[in-house]
Order: C-alpha cells, then structure tokens, then sequence
C-alpha cells in the first residue's frame, strides 16, 4: 500500500465512512497519483473542473452580495440624513413662525 502508516487517523475515518473506495484508492495510490488520473480523464472528455467553477461562481455572487449590501447601507444613511435635515428644518420653521 502507498500510506503503510499502521494508524489511521479521525480524518481519514471520516473519509472512509464516507467513500470506502475513495478512502482505499487514496490510501492505496495517494492524493498525487489520483488527481493526475482524475487530471487527464477530464482532459479526454473535454470537462472542466466543477469545483473550481463552483468556487469562482460562490466568489462572484459574494462580490455582488457584498457591493449591493454597501450601496444599501449608504442609501439608509442618506436617508437618514434627509429625515433628520427635514425634521430640524420644520422644526425651526415652526419657531420663526411662533407656533413652538
């Protein structure tokens, strides 16, 4: 076997309570050998790789998440300006008019 250390540690039960397969072709080949397989198998059949996709597809919608949320928070903040810059200016209309 590639891995002859004797103990297995959590991650790797973790692995194999999940894939037992997965778990002995890693344990048996390592991670190198596998990935250069899964590598040249993709390359054959024209597929990219779903995870990196995934992962830049998760980075983007972040992005936009995040920029929507600070023009969110800026229009609030006009807002609040505004409502407080109307209340004041009524505020002191009503004193020069002598109603307060």
């Amino acid at each position: 076997m590639y891995n002859n250390d004797e103990k297995i540690s959590a991650s790797e039960i973790n692995k194999y309570c999940y894939c037992q397969y997965s778990w002995y072709y890693e344990r048996l080949y390592g991670k190198k050998y596998i990935r250069e397989v899964y590598k040249e198998r993709n390359e054959k059949l024209g597929l990219t790789d779903k995870t990196i996709n995934n992962f830049k597809r998760g980075i983007d919608f972040h992005d936009k998440f995040l920029i929507r949320r600070k023009i969110r928070i800026i229009i609030r903040f006009i807002l609040f300006v505004i409502f407080i810059s109307i209340f004041i200016f009524i505020i002191l209309w009503l004193k020069k008019c002598g109603l307060l």
